[in-house]
């Protein structure tokens, strides 16, 4: 399973749980400064690969996210990680994120392809998806904070979130 495996299977959530019906959130992905495999403090927070079902990645470690969902505009939401006040992410807080000026820098790229915009708010719609494609960008590679639904319910791996 590839990037290009993920892109077909996000266009398909996407047409599955876009809405125009009720309010909406989006998911967007910050992308996080190599160094933050050495904080203990972040470390505490990853959320893939965590336990036993996700193990470790070898070496080839593509890179670190963060995964998160937001009422706001990725955009928005970014300043507010970036501001590193009282509602930015911990990761965000202990300084992580690859670039803290620039939105386009630091998560632009992978929200395009990744994000998800106009998810309808209700039965956690958003935030099963910010744990799916967590979880389908652990699995390419990357070391991934932030989505947190899947360790309370057990969906991963099951129709649509394979």
């Amino acid at each position: 399973m590839g990037e290009k495996d993920l892109l077909r299977d996000v266009k398909k959530m996407r047409n599955i749980y876009s809405t125009r019906k009720e309010a909406t959130k989006c998911i967007y992905i910050l992308e996080l400064d190599r160094s933050i495999i050495n904080s203990k403090k972040a470390m505490k927070s990853l959320r893939f690969p965590k336990g036993d079902g996700f193990p470790k990645l070898g070496k080839k470690v593509k890179g670190f996210l963060y995964v998160g969902v937001s009422s706001h505009s990725p955009e928005e939401r970014f300043k507010i990680h970036a501001s590193k006040g009282k509602k930015a992410c911990k990761v965000a807080k202990l300084g992580y994120l690859k670039d803290y000026d620039n939105f386009e820098k630091c998560g632009g790229k992978m929200t395009k392809f990744f994000g998800f915009k106009k998810i309808g708010w209700r039965d956690n719609k958003p935030e099963l998806l910010e744990s799916w494609i967590a979880w389908r960008l652990y699995k390419l590679g990357y070391f991934v904070w932030g989505s947190h639904i899947h360790e309370d319910l057990d969906f991963l791996g099951k129709p649509p979130y394979e």
